[in-house]
């Protein structure tokens, strides 16, 4: 693809940012240069340029409208850390959820492979192409414009399979993507007995080195699964470490304890080398606070409650219909058709008609 010859420099970190956007009348000027306020408590220093991106050629993309230049989340998700306040990113299956996440305040977006393969109706080992979850994600930042981190399990294979992967995510408008160190196809984690092979530190330091050799500008976030797989605590740490060397720009560490112990232990001896993600499904006590306090969690991932709290909704309203014959049970507990409409974005295509159909 060709390239413009100059650049848009984003200075400094805004803490409360979302992607900036631009049109085709900024990206048509010329000699950009984005600056971002940096908050009191912000680590750095306002004015300092911490990264450079090309623009990308609009001329002869697909969804040229709007180019959307990912702003600096690896010094955000720092400067949080050093105000105390880490990201939140709720899970998300589709655009409607992705939208209800944006609504709720939620900072980041986790397009789950676990919550995609559950609205399939899939197990989540493996069985959604990584052009399914690729299109689904791509729609969430679309219809979003939110902070997307893409949940891309194992990466499709090998660390030729990853690097095709990163650049594909990367187009799609993601802001980062998250890859584990497990065998592929993998065993969905949470579950009791599952197989859960890993692969060698080796073989995944050679993904990671993969993807940043091809990633732009988006966050590569490394994975382990020793917890998981039963390995304990020096393999998570040894593991972490060798990929936070590698280049990581954060390390989701993950865990099936039914308690935050062993997530907390891992977090007091980490080095702090890069930012840590956790997911706290099975211990749900461990929280926003809990993280701040740590100083070194970046990231909390709600990964999978958009899914699990649409099962119980639909189930609870389904059941009431059948059993009364009649919608009237639910009718006051439901979202109104109004409600819907507006989520479609429906006044929007209602001034369409009036304005432009003849």
């Amino acid at each position: 693809r060709r390239r413009h010859t100059r650049y848009i420099s984003v200075t400094g970190v805004q803490t409360c940012a979302l992607p900036i956007l631009l049109t085709p009348e900024t990206i048509a000027a010329s000699d950009l240069t984005i600056t971002m306020g940096c908050g009191e408590n912000c680590p750095y220093v306002p004015g300092a340029t911490y990264r450079d991106w090309p623009l990308e050629d609009p001329k002869g993309q697909d969804d040229a409208t709007v180019r959307r230049i990912v702003a600096d989340i690896d010094g955000r998700v720092r400067a949080l850390i050093a105000e105390h306040r880490p990201i939140e990113a709720m899970a998300c299956h589709s655009p409607l959820s992705a939208k209800l996440a944006v609504e709720a305040g939620f900072e980041a977006l986790w397009a789950s492979g676990f919550e995609l393969s559950a609205l399939y109706g899939l197990g989540d080992v493996g069985l959604v192409s990584a052009s399914e979850h690729l299109e689904m994600t791509r729609r969430m930042v679309e219809r979003t414009g939110g902070l997307v981190i893409a949940d891309l399990d194992t990466g499709a294979g090998n660390a030729v399979n990853l690097a095709y992967g990163v650049e594909a995510y990367e187009r799609a408008g993601c802001a980062a993507i998250v890859v584990e160190d497990k065998d592929f196809p993998k065993m969905t984690s949470l579950i009791e007995g599952g197989r859960q092979e890993l692969i060698t530190t080796a073989e995944y330091v050679g993904k990671i080195e993969a993807a940043l050799s091809v990633r732009k500008s988006m966050l590569i976030c490394a994975r382990t699964e020793a917890f998981v797989a039963g390995l304990g605590e020096d393999e998570a740490l040894r593991r972490g470490e060798a990929y936070a060397e590698a280049g990581a720009d954060l390390l989701l560490v993950h865990s099936k304890a039914k308690t935050s112990a062993e997530i907390e232990g891992f977090i007091a001896r980490w080095s702090g080398r890069c930012p840590l993600m956790i997911v706290p499904t099975n211990f749900p006590e461990f929280g926003r606070a809990a993280a701040a306090a740590s100083g070194k969690v970046g990231v909390v991932i709600w990964a999978n409650h958009a899914v699990r709290s649409a099962v119980q909704g639909m189930r609870e309203a389904f059941a009431a219909i059948r059993a009364a014959g009649s919608a009237a049970p639910v009718e006051s507990r439901i979202a109104s058709t109004k409600d819907i409409f507006d989520l479609q974005e429906m006044e929007r295509v209602e001034a369409l008609e009036t304005h432009y159909l003849r």
